[in-house]
């Protein structure tokens, strides 16, 4: 054979190894493709080994990948196209392969796997973006139990919220076995059937805690006045440090100005012992505290992303101050084990806390923005899991 054509098959044995995911190469030459294998001759030339190998890891990829022929990831719909594509190569290389023309079989090959391995890598992200959801809504669930329990305790009728409860509860865990499955066209099916009983939920927890703060009032009303007037003090402290010409300035105090009007109605009904009045004007304000609290969490998230850009200047040292925090948060947690506390909810936090520095950090290093959402997101998990293991201690 000339040297040019063994150069190519060297080429291409290369571009076959960098393309083909970990382990699938040697695997997919045990288990060809029947009508492709049967069609092979016992004596074979280097090109048609190298064409019969490719046609059976392409054959794999398109195993694997098959199942969104009945499914899409919404997330990112150019994974689809990628899908198609790769099937177009897959079908050329085919033609080419039976026809003998093994070189152009190869090239087709190696371009379809090119586009599987794209198609993979998004179902993998799919997969675990779908996962880490799941594991976050069991904190959302604990939380709901609460105040089922705290309802129950109240003498409320609460049977229509454990049923939703339950019924909410089972449907992520079916979505998780789907994943484990690798079904990923029931894991879309059934993450979409479990959302809409966590709405339904929501919606009874919502009357429930109506209900509840009537019965608590009192207690109700005195803890909205006490944090009131720390977002209050908060808000003109902000307000007195920015530039008066800034473009949020008005926007700002126009809705400090609004919450402070509703806080001393609130704190007048109170002294007059009116609180079951009070909660109602609370339930009747809701879009005006709704969105002093949007204002002030947009403050704060202004400030911990300027603490973080500071802190990304230096990537070595935060990650190392990031890793040390992990680490003790960790032993913390091993201890109030050890001393019978329940601790399943702040390792799940803490867990989903490393994911989101790992990616953030990862993104950092290629100096992308989005870092700082991931790297905020495991601060906070980072933070109330310290804040759990301070108050068990």
């Amino acid at each position: 054979m000339p040297m040019r054509r063994w150069t190519a098959l060297l080429l291409s044995v290369v571009l076959v190894l960098s393309i083909v995911p970990l382990g699938l190469g040697s695997a997919s030459t045990t288990s060809p493709t029947p009508a492709i294998t049967e069609q092979s001759p016992t004596n074979t030339t280097p090109e048609e080994e190298l064409a019969h190998r490719i046609v059976s890891i392409v054959e794999r990829l398109h195993n694997m990948t098959s199942v969104l022929e009945n499914m899409s990831l919404p997330e990112n719909a150019n994974i689809m196209e990628r899908y198609r594509l790769a099937e177009e190569y897959r079908v050329r290389m085919e033609e080419a392969y039976r026809s003998g023309d093994y070189p152009e079989a190869v090239t087709e090959g190696i371009l379809a796997m090119h586009q599987y391995k794209i198609v993979l890598r998004s179902m993998r992200q799919f997969r675990e973006r779908v996962r880490v959801s799941v594991e976050r809504v069991e904190d959302y669930l604990r939380n709901a139990r609460r105040i089922i329990i705290k309802c129950d305790q109240a003498g409320m009728n609460t049977t229509p919220a454990w049923e939703l409860f339950n019924e909410t509860r089972e449907a992520y865990k079916l979505v998780m076995l789907d994943l484990k499955e690798r079904n990923f066209t029931k894991a879309e099916e059934d993450l979409k059937a479990a959302k809409d009983l966590r709405m339904k939920l929501d919606e009874e927890l919502k009357q429930l805690r109506e209900g509840l703060a009537y019965t608590n009032a009192e207690k109700i009303v005195n803890g909205f006045l006490k944090r009131g007037q720390k977002a209050i003090t908060f808000m003109e402290n902000v307000l007195a440090h920015i530039n008066g010409t800034a473009h949020n300035v008005t926007l700002l105090q126009e809705r400090l100005s609004n919450f402070e009007e509703l806080y001393d109605r609130v704190k007048e009904m109170s002294e007059a012992g009116n609180y079951t009045g009070a909660v109602t004007l609370l339930f009747e304000e809701r879009k005006t505290i709704r969105e002093f609290q949007i204002t002030v969490k947009h403050v704060l998230k202004k400030a911990r992303e300027k603490k973080i850009k500071e802190k990304l200047k230096d990537l070595r040292a935060f990650g190392k101050e990031i890793r040390e925090r992990l680490k003790e948060a960790t032993k913390g947690l091993e201890k109030l084990k050890r001393k019978g506390i329940n601790t399943r909810g702040a390792e799940i936090k803490l867990k989903a806390a490393a994911q989101e520095f790992r990616a953030g950090f990862e993104l950092a290093k290629r100096r992308d923005p989005s870092a700082k959402v991931h790297i905020e997101l495991g601060l906070k998990l980072l933070h109330e899991v310290e804040d759990f293991i301070v108050r068990n201690l």
